[in-house]
């Protein structure tokens, strides 16, 4: 894995638990009428014994600064520690079933904070080139987080 062999050369380099979670979204045409900063979330699921979700903003994120793209951020549900994770994005090819190909958010590991920040996110694709993609069929898009927690450092 490209992160894992990033890492290798520090000093200190993490140790991982990784989990992929699908998130398929329907009736993308009303949803894309939402305000902007709304957004829809997954179902939670567990990662290195944390609980994620996966938000979508099909309006983009004020956070973020693209009010034209579509927004995926990555939360982390009920903190009661820093967690320190990874993670990419890929859509599903609906002609071909595959993933597109996913590019870390950042190398850089970013922290869930339990008395500060549970959510990163970025801009996945502008509306009009999702819109006219293959990854958008019938209504939907399948988007599919992979996510990195470290468990620990080693030297």
């Amino acid at each position: 894995m490209q992160i894992q062999k990033a890492v290798r050369s520090l000093r200190a380099y993490p140790v991982f638990v990784t989990k992929s979670q699908v998130f398929e979204i329907t009736d993308y045409s009303f949803l894309k009428n939402m305000r902007r900063s709304s957004c829809i979330q997954s179902d939670t699921f567990i990662v290195g014994g944390y609980e994620w979700a996966i938000e979508f903003y099909p309006k983009g994120d004020n956070m973020l600064a693209n009010s034209e793209s579509v927004a995926v951020r990555v939360r982390l549900i009920n903190p009661t520690q820093d967690v320190e994770a990874v993670w990419t994005h890929c859509l599903r090819d609906w002609n071909t079933s595959e993933w597109s190909t996913g590019t870390p958010t950042s190398f850089d590991i970013k922290t869930f904070s339990s008395s500060g920040s549970i959510h990163y996110g970025h801009n996945l694709i502008s509306r009009s080139n999702l819109e006219a993609s293959k990854y958008l069929k019938h209504d939907k898009l399948m988007i599919k987080t992979t996510l990195w927690v470290v468990k620990k450092w080693r030297s």
